[in-house]
């Protein structure tokens, strides 16, 4: 009877990791697929060439302070601020359009010449709600 139970532990095991192993995988499928979700066609394709900051778009946005959230006059969009000049494009209904990197400067002469101002309350609150639906 003892023998019997140790053949089952050592058999439990490898299935336990097995089960821990594809719970992972699927966890990763369905964080791209939700994310694939979020994007604009644009933002694909910068996500796809790995060349911009897109992979930090949707992080940066849920950690945003209110300073680090603006709004884009000519484009309509939130302009979300993240670190080391990452800066995100999102639609006011929460999809990414695109990321690049800025430098303070260049950020900085936006806002003066009103091409970006500070997002408003209203707009911030709005933003963050469709994005936490994502």
């Amino acid at each position: 009877s003892l023998g019997n139970g140790d053949a089952h532990a050592g058999r439990a095991e490898p299935i336990r990791r097995v089960t821990a192993i594809l719970g992972g995988v699927a966890r990763r499928l369905e964080h791209e697929r939700r994310a694939r979700a979020r994007r604009t066609q644009h933002a694909e394709e910068r996500h796809a060439d790995g060349e911009r900051p897109t992979r930090s778009a949707i992080e940066d946005a849920r950690r945003a302070r209110a300073d680090d959230l603006l709004f884009d006059e000519r484009r309509e969009t939130l302009v979300i601020l993240g670190d080391r000049g990452r800066t995100h494009f999102f639609t006011s209904a929460g999809r990414h359009v695109s990321s690049v990197r800025y430098r303070r400067d260049a950020i900085e002469r936006k806002i003066a010449q009103g091409t970006w101002r500070r997002a408003s309350t209203e707009e911030r609150d709005s933003f963050l709600a469709h994005l936490g639906g994502h």
